[in-house]
């Protein structure tokens, strides 16, 4: 009888969801355009099953907002309006 504590089907989930969702989008830009950029990070994340979000802190210097996803061990950045001085030059 198995273990009720046994994560061995959780980690090979895991190692399957990196493989196929979090290598592939290692340091990628999504959508680049304008007013609307979404891009991945080329860090390393803590894993999370379930999307956790914060609020990107743009200064009103580069008249942007946005957030930042955290799922399947990647960080997905949202920002949005015009660069007006340069901050993704």
């Amino acid at each position: 009888m198995k273990n009720k504590t046994d994560t061995a089907p959780a980690l090979r989930c895991e190692a399957m969801v990196r493989k196929w969702f979090a290598f592939p989008l290692h340091g990628k830009r999504l959508l680049w355009a304008q007013r609307v950029r979404i891009f991945c990070d080329g860090g390393w994340p803590n894993f999370y099953w379930y999307p956790r979000f914060r609020t990107a802190g743009y200064s009103s210097h580069w008249k942007m907002f946005g957030f930042a996803m955290y799922l399947w061990g990647r960080e997905i950045n949202f920002s949005f309006g015009k660069d007006e001085n340069g901050l993704y030059s």
